[in-house]
């Protein structure tokens, strides 16, 4: 309610919780934050709306002054030629851009080369596998030989 800074009735706080709570609990809850002074409870008829006291609710900063402006424009500006800088640098004269099918050939390479880890990776495995069957100080090999599986 406070975010929002407006009245609620009950029937509108148990439509926005979407009948989570009950109308009989809603109005237990919001009593006893009215008799602790975190919200006002006006009545119109026979409707009670209820509503956050002013004095708790956070007053915008005031806006930034002139010297705040200008030191932030400054920074940001020094920012954009830095990132220039940086751009210059990358836009090499000598710079050629990769084809297509330069492109494909070296995806074609990362995909041969993962399959070649997988099946190294495996016949490691199956090698220190038939180590570990063979001796008795598993531990002590793994941990000299730096094997972390």
């Amino acid at each position: 309610m406070s975010m929002q800074n407006r009245p609620y009735a009950v029937t509108d706080i148990i439509t926005n919780l979407h009948g989570v709570i009950g109308k009989t609990l809603a109005i237990k809850v919001l009593a006893g934050l009215v008799e602790e002074n975190k919200l006002l409870a006006k009545t119109y008829g026979k409707t009670i709306v209820y509503v956050v006291k002013q004095g708790k609710i956070k007053i915008a900063t005031s806006s930034p002054t002139d010297a705040e402006l200008f030191t932030k424009i400054s920074s940001l500006q020094d920012r954009v030629k830095s990132v220039n800088e940086e751009l210059k640098d990358s836009t090499d004269p000598n710079y050629k851009p990769l084809t297509v099918a330069e492109i494909k050939k070296l995806e074609d390479d990362l995909c041969k080369l993962d399959k070649i880890v997988i099946r190294r990776t495996k016949l490691a495995l199956i090698l220190w596998n038939t180590i570990k069957d063979n001796v008795s100080n598993n531990a002590e090999i793994e941990e000299s030989l730096g094997l972390e599986w």
